[in-house]
């Protein structure tokens, strides 16, 4: 395509982008994670700010970095303690965030649930990393497989239909929402164009997304950037807003969970990937977003559900109400 070899911060493509206060750390800096000596299964790692999103006045833990994370960890782990039971990937994951998380310092613990010959499952904390006063940040059931197996029962299904990126869509980026939540910033995406906005397309729907993605580094997608890439989709009822993305600013949003099915492990070898998003139903806050990940073949990656939350900025309207006084 034209332009997917610019990054998102090239004026060709966001002319009004806006750099951060702080410095940037790649996403595998990011998500290194170090044993911590003399406690089995626990991992130290540092979360630059970067990599957070704002709450308030105050900046936290970007979620699905945090679900990169702990993809990482699972990895880690089994290869760290289980390595004679050939399960080097998780399978599926339910994430539950639980609290809010600092920047900085954290640890990981993980430990077996019940360890099998085909599968194991596992579970994962983050926590803060004062082992005596530890608070529990995020909590993790993993199913531990070989994403590489394909024995057993198959059906073969037709591959899943997706917009043409060089004919269909065109490139979506959005300043305010880059400098807002800087992780999103880490792909290119490219959306379907025959709607009054690239956000939805009549095609799909209004309650619908889809957009192609590449990594705003140049490299191909691997395991733990399906994480990311799940939680970094412009929530859905933004659709229905008349100002569009910038009613960004008049809500906060939290996720609540985040469950996986992975289907393929990229491998450091797919460039483009498809999110193929749907909301169902926005009542009393409370919003739901199902996720299809699908290569350039059609092939399903993995499947996500998210439960979300919404709820206005009240900051924000309490300074257009003294403003209107």
């Amino acid at each position: 395509m034209a332009n997917s070899h610019l990054p998102n911060c090239h004026p060709d493509v966001t002319p009004d982008w806006q750099d951060i206060d702080h410095p940037r750390a790649s996403f595998e800096q990011a998500i290194a994670l170090e044993p911590v000596q003399g406690e089995q299964g626990r991992y130290a790692g540092f979360a630059p700010k970067d990599w957070c999103s704002p709450h308030g006045r105050d900046l936290y833990l970007h979620g699905g970095y945090i679900a990169a994370l702990l993809i990482r960890a699972s990895r880690n782990y089994f290869q760290d303690y289980h390595a004679n039971l050939n399960q080097p990937d998780p399978i599926h994951m339910s994430l539950h965030y639980l609290q809010l998380i600092p920047p900085g310092a954290f640890h990981i613990q993980l430990e077996g649930i019940k360890l099998g010959r085909r599968h194991s499952t596992i579970q994962a904390k983050i926590v803060s990393p004062h082992t005596k006063s530890a608070v529990l940040y995020s909590l993790a059931v993993l199913t531990m497989g070989d994403l590489n197996i394909k024995s057993g029962i198959n059906m073969s299904l037709p591959p899943i239909l997706t917009p043409d990126r060089e004919r269909e869509c065109a490139r979506w980026t959005n300043a305010l929402f880059y400098k807002l939540n800087p992780p999103t910033a880490s792909i290119r995406y490219y959306n379907p164009k025959d709607g009054e906005s690239l956000l939805w397309s009549p095609s799909r729907g209004q309650n619908c997304r889809d957009q192609w993605g590449k990594l705003d580094s140049g490299d191909n997608f691997h395991l733990e950037h399906l994480g990311l890439m799940a939680d970094i989709i412009p929530p859905m009822h933004l659709n229905y807003q008349k100002k569009g993305m910038n009613a960004v600013l008049d809500y906060e949003y939290k996720t609540m969970t985040m469950d996986f099915d992975f289907r393929a492990d990229p491998a450091g070898k797919m460039e483009w990937i498809l999110n193929r998003a749907k909301t169902h139903r926005l009542e009393g806050g409370r919003f739901d977003m199902h996720i299809q990940m699908v290569d350039e073949n059609g092939n399903l990656v993995a499947t996500v559900h998210q439960s979300n939350l919404v709820f206005e900025n009240g900051r924000r309207n309490s300074r257009k109400t003294k403003g209107s006084l």
